[in-house]
């Protein structure tokens, strides 16, 4: 009996000593392996883009989806923000474009693209498109952000828990899988702004820490590309929260490092050199953009936003929510995106760190500063603050919605930080099971009052047993309860948003739909001509950007107020279009042309006659809606019809019915006889009839 216990014992010893090998080898070689990583996605062309949505739009196949499905609710990304970046293909690259829109667009600015310019330098992630065919572009954009998230937040959290890698490794988990970050992981630039936030402390604690000049200046340049690549993803909706949480981590790290940092006349040279390069780069941006910059801050929507926050009081709970996302698709409240947030396990997170400062008297200033962050951004997102308040912190510019995401990054922070400095648990068996009863049954009672049907009898079961767990090994982290918090954590933060994307490979079946081949047909003879899509509201004008045609109706990222003005001159309907848009136009035979807002404050819908398309500038249609009439009278010519879409030339005059009768050899016979076989299939005989006598 003694013999077999000392061989367990030396075969656990044996399996232990394995482990260990192997991570002391992944933690040594971790950037290579990531580099390795981000290589074969490359190849491979994996990225986690919903783009193969349009197959189903247009009745073909989807044939490169891996593993999940494609998200319809994501048509920010695969509807707008990917069809942009591929129109650049077309573009080459250029600042500017003539395809969004059909007319001068800043592809840097909003929705900001890959572009040949010097500030592409602050845009790391996008450098795969300007050498690498678009599927392996979008790989290097998809891949690259995830794993440089994930080895970013990991470093970071070797300074947030003190070097302990279980609890940095679970820290990256619950950064990189967060459900906020995977269900708006391509755009408003999340991604981005995390990494870019965190890389930056990590660079200005080695940059007071060292003492070789050029190693000095080199991390003087990286936090310059993260202030560029942060102030870059335009989106002040998070940058601004997430700019205090930001600015509490600077001061901890210089008031913690400052000593150590001795200044030499050539630091000062070297910090005057990256702020002038840096305040020179930011002028150049605005001299390019400063058109479209004027565009969007008077718009309706978004520009003339001012928040004064409240409301979030019951979305401080939604932790427990999250974790069916990914299975359902659906969120607590509004759409899945609007429901999604960090795993922050609140009021947790504000529990232990209290218990950290004032119980065990932790003299820990990082702790103490996330705190007063995390409590300001929590007043705004459930009290609210007086407009002026709002104003000066510039919080007016976010909304409460989005301010809860950075309050949740924020109280992620403070409960890694609270338990890796905790020197005993914060309650001790019973008292800690019968504290995580009540704070489970309470988040969960709060989500209840958001949406009483989102979850189910046995959904609440499951996840009232969840969070129990997790909330009890959290109030008596020690020993096992630190290992198994970790593992559970990871896996419920897992289990909630790893499939929230595809995992594609390439975009072959999209590259291949039969309508982007017609388009690019239809469009040789004159590519740099202007089309409408009629009759088809979002996202189908947006094809067009697939194909690398101008399109005047595809998603306008900021209005085109001097398009608009030339059928609305006195700008009657201007706050109808003065918005960023998706455009719904019906051709129709009317004498002016009519503007109206669908519900939705990012879209509006416009009926115009043809003499209105001209004057708009546009040469083609492509309509699910039958334009024959329009024919019939001259002032369309049929082409051909792919996919349930038919095709039009616009005449540039009418081609009256008289001159068809003075010169009937001037008539297309094949062209007219295949538009009336058409009629004849999709309406009555006796209309198609009555229409052809009349001709």
């Amino acid at each position: 009996m003694l013999e077999n216990k000392k061989t367990l014992i030396t075969l656990k010893g044996k399996y232990q000593k394995k482990i260990m090998i192997f991570e002391d080898f992944v933690y040594r070689y971790r950037f290579l392996i990531a580099l390795a990583l981000f290589c074969v996605c490359v190849i491979f062309e994996i990225t986690g883009s919903s783009i193969g949505l349009w197959c189903q739009y247009f009745g073909e196949s989807d044939f490169g989806i891996l593993l999940g499905k494609s998200r319809p609710i994501r048509s920010d990304e695969w509807a707008v923000f990917s069809p942009l970046g591929v129109s650049q293909y077309f573009n080459d690259f250029g600042y500017f474009s003539n395809i969004p829109r059909a007319a001068a667009t800043d592809m840097f600015l909003e929705y900001g693209q890959a572009v040949k310019n010097p500030l592409v330098i602050f845009r790391p992630f996008f450098w795969g498109f300007l050498f690498l065919p678009v599927a392996k572009g979008m790989a290097w954009f998809w891949c690259g952000r995830l794993i440089a998230l994930f080895l970013v937040s990991f470093e970071f959290g070797m300074l947030l828990t003190e070097k302990s890698k279980k609890l940095s490794l679970a820290f990256s988990f619950l950064v990189a899988y967060a459900p906020v970050v995977q269900w708006w992981f391509a755009i408003n630039g999340l991604v981005e702004m995390l990494v870019f936030t965190m890389l930056s402390i990590i660079l200005f604690r080695k940059y007071l820490k060292e003492t070789e000049l050029w190693k000095r200046l080199s991390e003087l340049v990286l936090i310059a590309l993260c202030a560029g690549g942060y102030a870059f993803t335009f989106y002040p909706s998070w940058m601004i929260p997430l700019a205090y949480v930001l600015l509490g981590l600077i001061i901890w790290t210089f008031f913690e490092n400052y000593k150590n940092c001795k200044m030499s006349i050539a630091d000062w040279a070297g910090i005057f050199a990256v702020v002038v390069l840096f305040g020179i780069a930011m002028i150049y941006f605005y001299s390019q953009s400063k058109d479209a910059i004027a565009l969007l801050r008077n718009t309706v929507y978004p520009g003339s936003r001012f928040e004064t926050g409240s409301g979030m009081i019951y979305r401080l709970f939604l932790s427990v929510t999250n974790i069916w996302h990914a299975l359902t698709g659906e969120g607590a409240v509004a759409n899945v995106c609007e429901s999604s947030y960090f795993m922050d396990f609140f009021p947790l997170c504000w529990i232990l760190p209290l218990y950290c400062l004032l119980k065990q008297k932790k003299r820990d200033f990082l702790l103490a500063t996330l705190f007063c962050v995390s409590l300001f951004l929590g007043v705004y997102c459930v009290f609210g603050f007086p407009p002026f308040l709002a104003k000066i912190t510039l919080l007016s510019n976010s909304q409460s919605v989005r301010c809860l995401v950075m309050f949740g990054f924020c109280n992620l922070l403070m409960l890694f930080r609270s338990i890796s400095i905790l020197d005993s648990p914060v309650l001790k068996n019973g008292k800690a099971l019968l504290s995580a009863f009540f704070i489970t049954l309470i988040a969960l009672f709060a989500c209840y009052r958001l949406n009483p049907n989102y979850l189910s009898v046995k959904k609440t079961v499951f996840t009232f047993g969840v969070f129990l767990a997790l909330n009890y090994f959290l109030l008596h982290f020690d020993g096992a309860a630190k290992k198994l918090w970790c593992l559970l954590s990871v896996i419920a933060v897992l289990f909630g948003s790893f499939l929230a994307n595809p995992i594609r490979s390439g975009i072959k079946s999209v590259e291949n739909l039969e309508i982007i081949k017609t388009i690019r047909e239809i469009s040789e003879s004159d590519k740099t001509a202007a089309w409408l899509v009629n009759g088809n509201g979002f996202p189908i004008p947006n094809v067009m950007l697939l194909a690398g045609v101008p399109c005047i109706n595809s998603t306008n990222i900021y209005p085109n107020l001097e398009r608009w003005k030339l059928i609305d001159e006195n700008a009657e309907y201007k706050d109808n279009y003065n918005r960023y848009a998706h455009i719904n136009v019906n051709i129709m035979d009317i004498e002016r042309a009519e503007f109206s807002n669908p519900y939705s404050a990012d879209g509006f819908n416009v009926a115009l006659s043809i003499s209105d398309a001209r004057k708009i500038g546009a040469k083609y249609i492509m309509s699910s809606a039958d334009l024959f009439l329009f024919v019939l009278k001259g002032d369309l010519t049929f082409l051909r019809e792919t996919s349930g879409y038919k095709f039009y030339k616009i005449n540039e005059t009418t081609q009256k019915m008289s001159e068809y009768v003075a010169a009937p050899q001037d008539i297309d016979y094949k062209i007219v006889s295949s538009e009336i076989s058409y009629h004849i299939d999709h309406e009555s005989i006796s209309e198609t009839e009555s229409l052809v006598r009349g001709w």
